[in-house]
């Protein structure tokens, strides 16, 4: 047995007949009267409210994941909402989590844009992986969350940067793909044209190091891409020109780069060039903002035009070739130009 403290907080760890039990207490003086009852102790447990699950699903588990940090951004967000947070885990029921995403989504945010049911597909998935976390505890017998009402499917974008847009992207930043950039927002051009030549994550750009690149290719560890396989990836001539204008910086990766800052400098730059959303008069979307991201789906709906469709899933990483398919964006004037 142990008592830690944790900010104003206090964690009891036991472990009784082989089996370790967690539980986090306001008072050192409630901590220890559990820690020497552990009949009470577990009683109370299974009385926790959801915000304290959340709370201790995100220390034993969450902070493992691939992505802890956006999933224990959601955790917090969803923590601040008292009228689900405050409930009972034992009580909790389909009309608590129907409630939460009806008001989340006529919540606007720091955009002044409602929130989209794909955003809230996400907070779902984290629900019910604390509510599961909980069942695997002995906290519950069963998932509340049974019957919560569907999300749809936000449709896929369909948006390809342009050669016009990546010119206009190096002109901006001073860099034209001939020298070395010297500048943080130079590598992040260098990066988005990088992706447009390569298909590659944003992460797997930014954690790129030179032990990895070979002549016509580099090899992706397993712990690096999105789906915890290894990967090779092809390299075009015009894709290693970049590398070779970029290693002699001796950077300890590549790029040298952090995924955080690359996300906000890009869409300064974005934002500053004009490439945003574009609406018609009835507010239709008729072109998307561009994003890093769809650096990706640029190369994919260019080679496509020369690599056979396993080749091409093979070369982005994907196991469904319905997955590649949401990525080739091409539009309706190259292929009426195709057709004659």
């Amino acid at each position: 047995m142990s008592i830690e403290k944790r900010g104003n907080l206090y964690r009891v760890t036991l472990i009784i007949r082989g089996k370790l039990y967690r539980g986090t207490f306001k008072t050192l003086k409630e901590a220890k009267a559990y820690s020497k009852d552990p009949s009470g102790y577990f009683e109370f447990e299974k009385n926790i409210s959801f915000k304290e699950l959340l709370e201790r699903y995100a220390d034993e588990e969450a902070k493992w994941h691939k992505g802890a940090k956006q999933d224990i951004l959601r955790i917090k967000k969803i923590q601040r909402d008292r009228r689900i947070s405050s409930v009972c885990i034992s009580i909790l029921c389909a009309k608590d989590f129907n409630d939460y995403f009806c008001r989340r989504l006529r919540v606007k945010t720091n955009r002044n844009t409602l929130v989209t049911e794909c955003t809230l597909k996400k907070e779902r998935a984290i629900m019910h992986s604390a509510l599961e976390f909980a069942i695997r505890k002995g906290l519950l017998e069963t998932n509340p969350m049974v019957g919560v009402m569907k999300l749809h499917d936000t449709p896929h974008r369909e948006r390809i940067a342009s050669a016009q847009e990546i010119a206009m992207l190096c002109q901006e930043v001073g860099w034209h793909g001939t020298e070395i950039p010297k500048t943080v927002t130079q590598r992040v051009v260098a990066a988005f044209v990088f992706s447009t030549l390569t298909g590659m994550r944003l992460g797997e750009i930014c954690e790129l190091e030179r032990s990895w690149i070979y002549p016509k290719s580099i090899s992706l560890p397993a712990g690096v891409t999105k789906t915890n396989r290894r990967r090779d990836v092809a390299l075009s001539n015009e894709a290693r020109k970049i590398l070779n204008i970029i290693l002699p910086l001796n950077l300890p990766k590549v790029f040298g780069l952090h995924r955080g800052s690359v996300t906000t400098i890009f869409r300064r730059l974005r934002d500053k060039l004009g490439f945003t959303i574009l609406k018609d008069t009835h507010g239709n979307v008729i072109q998307e903002a561009l994003r890093f991201h769809d650096g990706r789906a640029t190369f994919c709906t260019h080679a496509a035009q020369k690599l056979p469709p396993l080749a091409l899933a093979r070369q982005l990483g994907h196991t469904d070739i319905k997955m590649t398919m949401r990525y080739y964006r091409e539009s309706a004037d190259r292929i009426a130009d195709l057709l004659d």
